[in-house]
């Protein structure tokens, strides 16, 4: 399937008129006065925090929002790349088409010490952990928002949210209806052809969107994917108390794995219903189910040694069902009250992993609950916690508590406690690694019985502030975490290696992030983050998993006569992901968007962009050999309302 060639014409190409269009930047961001913005005229108001809408000043978290906005700023082609944005993350690639994405380091190929989530549904898999990225039937055109938890958030959202949350918050189907049809070409085989429409009738509002995409990938790799996905959005009234939302999304199609003889064949379904009911403006209740169906198609052999042939099936299957219940209240004045109850149940195959092709199944159950106390105009007190029991490990509680102190208007510092845990994945409870030769089976890797949750103390001190009528907006925070019982694999003299909770950390670190938006057609977005991680494990090595320094710096305006214009700049220091055995130098990397909108009638409007990533050159990503070179792409989208 692949067809790598040395072709890169269109970064070239538009290189030249990208860096001219950037040097006016400044002319005429000011020419016309904001409509509407998220940004604009008004404390944000964020709602993963504490599962409450929470004016950002008062949330019991360092969050960062990525908006529309920022997302069409960004000019990134895929979602993963996004998270670039936020201080004291790391974005990598295994492959073209697998992205990685980890917050503040601990990570390997799967990210399984973050939560992720859509529209309030976790898409963490339940079989290997973490989330394949590619899979996702999403596109980012879907995305109305991102709201990134930056810390532990065990006491709202339960096991995995260890590290960090990722909620992922979709557009509402009433919003920009219409249809959209959208191909861009770039380099390395890039071809993307999107298709979209939205609409209403009576009480219903839905979303459908078709994309098609083919990528060849990291130079001088196998990971070329062909991708075809479905995804649809429904809301609809039932009355004026009452609303659905039912999310459905599928994709599938061939990727290319390590070698030309060693392609996967992958499939991916989600699904959630959500009914939602309005006791008062006060007080509300929902009810939300979600399924997901994983495959991966993938057997191969291969030649290790002369005359010794591995045999290598995997093969994956995993599904999840969960089920959830929120009620959301003010019992008094100064007080807000959530609470819920959640059902989760988890199966999985993996042969390479589990050595059998037995399907295994875990359950988990979770009450959570988090009370906004208002003790005076300026202190807010949160407490929260989740109680789980969980059939791979042992049951536990993790609990937050959060002080807000409002001291001037607009200004406030936050102190935050918590704790969080980690539940082992199925593949890591029930691991048996053993590679399968011409010449017989070697046991490689198995996990110790009865493993226990990965457990983790987190404190923090935090600032957050508005500026020039909230246009200008900062967040600092010092923060100290530590962490126990980490599962790592015993060193032995002999295999096979034996994984169990024997290892511990600690980090420490401070992050700061601006927002600056004078105007609707002005941004300008900044992260920074330092991060100092204790361990003294040798397998992995925990203190070089996450860069010293990394920071972000983006800018976008849009001119006269429609003309838009970008430019975004991300860099971090050296670091190694786990398990990859690869020091990676420094990362610097500029991308550079171009784009003009001409409006054809009333309802009618075409957008041509031209985009440049990676315009400083050639970047390492997870090991060697896997290279960022600069790519170039040609964007043309159609729209009708």
């Amino acid at each position: 399937m692949s067809n790598k060639k040395k072709n890169n014409h269109f970064a070239y190409l538009i290189a030249v008129p990208a860096i001219f269009a950037l040097l006016p930047i400044q002319a005429n961001a000011d020419s016309q006065e904001p409509s509407n913005s998220y940004f604009l005229g008004e404390v944000p108001t964020v709602l993963s925090a504490n599962r409450l809408a929470t004016p950002q000043l008062e949330a019991p978290a360092a969050i960062t929002v990525i908006d529309k906005q920022l997302i069409e700023a960004s000019g990134a082609k895929e979602i993963a790349d996004l998270f670039r944005l936020v201080p004291g993350m790391q974005v990598g690639h295994y492959s073209g088409h697998f992205p990685i994405v980890s917050y503040h380091g601990m990570s390997d190929i799967f990210s399984r010490r973050m939560q992720v989530l859509v529209d309030g549904s976790s898409v963490y898999l339940p079989s290997s952990g973490g989330v394949t990225w590619s899979d996702l039937p999403w596109q980012i055109e879907d995305i109305e928002r991102i709201e990134v938890i930056r810390g532990p958030a065990g006491a709202t959202y339960g096991p995995n949210s260890f590290l960090g949350v990722i909620n992922i918050i979709t557009t509402h189907a009433s919003q920009d209806q219409g249809s959209t049809a959208k191909a861009t070409i770039g380099d390395q085989g890039y071809r993307r052809l999107l298709l979209s429409n939205s609409g209403s009738n009576g009480n219903l509002d839905y979303r459908v969107n078709l994309a098609y995409l083919e990528d060849d990938g990291l130079q001088h790799s196998y990971d070329s994917q062909r991708t075809s996905s479905l995804n649809t959005r429904l809301d609809y009234k039932l009355t004026t108390n009452d609303s659905l939302q039912l999310n459905l999304g599928y994709s599938e199609g061939p990727r290319d794995f390590r070698s030309a003889d060693a392609s996967q064949e992958r499939e991916a379904f989600y699904s959630s219903l959500k009914w939602e009911h309005n006791i008062s403006q006060s007080e509300s209740f929902y009810v939300n189910a979600m399924y997901s169906y994983n495959r991966v198609d993938n057997q191969f052999t291969s030649n290790i040694a002369p005359g010794i042939t591995s045999f290598t099936n995997n093969d994956q299957r995993a599904e999840r069902l969960d089920l959830e219940f929120q009620h959301t209240l003010e019992p008094t004045d100064n007080t807000r009250l959530i609470w819920g109850l959640g059902h989760r149940e988890d199966q999985a195959m993996a042969p390479l992993w589990l050595n059998n092709h037995k399907t295994e199944k875990s359950h988990l159950q979770r009450f959570f609950t988090n009370i906004e106390w208002r003790l005076t105009e300026q202190l807010i007190l949160n407490v929260g916690a989740l109680a789980e029991q969980n059939s791979l490990a042992d049951n536990n509680i993790s609990p937050r508590i959060a002080l807000n102190y409002l001291f001037l208007p607009n200004h406030s510092l936050r102190l935050i406690a918590s704790s969080a845990n980690r539940t082992p994945t199925i593949t890591e409870a029930h691991l048996d690694f053993t590679l399968k030769t011409s010449i017989g089976s070697l046991p490689h890797t198995t996990s110790e019985d009865n493993l226990e949750s990965e457990q983790t103390e987190y404190f923090e001190l935090g600032y957050h502030g508005q500026f020039l009528n909230n246009k200008l907006s900062g967040d600092i925070k010092l923060y100290r975490q530590n962490f126990d019982d980490l599962l790592s694999s015993k060193l032995t003299s002999s295999l096979p290696l034996i994984v169990d909770n024997r290892d511990s950390a600690s980090s420490k670190g401070i992050e700061l992030e601006i927002n600056y938006r004078p105007s609707h057609q002005t941004l300008f977005h900044g992260g920074f983050s330092y991060i100092d991680i204790d361990s003294q494990s040798a397998n992995p090595d925990y203190s070089r998993s996450a860069p010293t320094t990394d920071f972000n710096l983006l800018a976008s305006t849009h001119l006269d006569n429609n003309w838009r214009v970008s430019s975004a700049f991300y860099y971090r220091d050296e670091m190694e992901w786990l398990r990859s055995e690869n020091r990676l130098g420094s990362f610097k990397r500029l991308d550079l968007t171009v784009a003009k909108t001409v409006k054809l009638t009333g309802k009618e409007a075409i957008t041509l962009s031209f985009m440049l990533q990676n315009a400083l050159g050639k970047n390492e990503t997870f090991v060697d050999g896997n290279h960022y070179d600069n790519r170039g792409f040609i964007e043309i989208d159609y729209h009708v309302h």
